[in-house]
């Protein structure tokens, strides 16, 4: 018994059996890719502002040989600046500090995923949590939760 030639306008009781082939195919499946990467890279329009005022780019971190480290070694640690510079900082991938503690009002400690796990407060814990008093440079918090805070650009 094979299959019909034409089909038919009443459907039959029972499938149709069929004898499962003894060897594989020949032909291999593609393995699944691994995990897509983000390209580690500068964000070429982020800006921050040094200590004495002056806006700068990625590029300036790197750009005198002499005074890498020095300029890496300040700025880096900040977490907009590695968020925005991650090539320039070595900071790829940009993620949280999986170590690190929010010690919130009421003395409770929370991880930086706390941050973004409500949706409807998020948006107030990363403004509360994750800058500084100037509004644009990241806080302590946000040096260290700098994922969640949203400064991977």
């Amino acid at each position: 018994n094979g299959p019909s030639v034409r089909p038919s306008h009443i459907p039959s009781i029972a499938p149709t059996e069929s004898t499962p082939t003894v060897n594989p195919s020949t032909i291999p499946t593609t393995l699944p890719s691994e995990n897509p990467t983000i390209p580690c890279m500068d964000d070429d329009s982020f800006t921050f502002i040094l200590d004495i005022g002056n806006p700068q780019g990625c590029e300036w971190l790197t750009r005198n040989v002499d005074k890498i480290a020095t300029r890496t070694e300040n700025y880096c640690p900040r977490g907009h600046v590695k968020g925005g510079c991650k090539k320039s900082c070595d900071f790829c991938p940009c993620v949280d500090n999986a170590e690190y503690r929010i010690t919130l009002d009421d003395g409770t400690e929370q991880g930086c995923q706390w941050l973004v796990s409500d949706a409807l407060l998020s948006v107030f814990r990363i403004q509360d949590y994750c800058f500084a008093d100037d509004g644009v440079s990241a806080s302590v918090v946000g040096n260290e939760c700098v994922l969640s805070c949203g400064f991977c650009l």
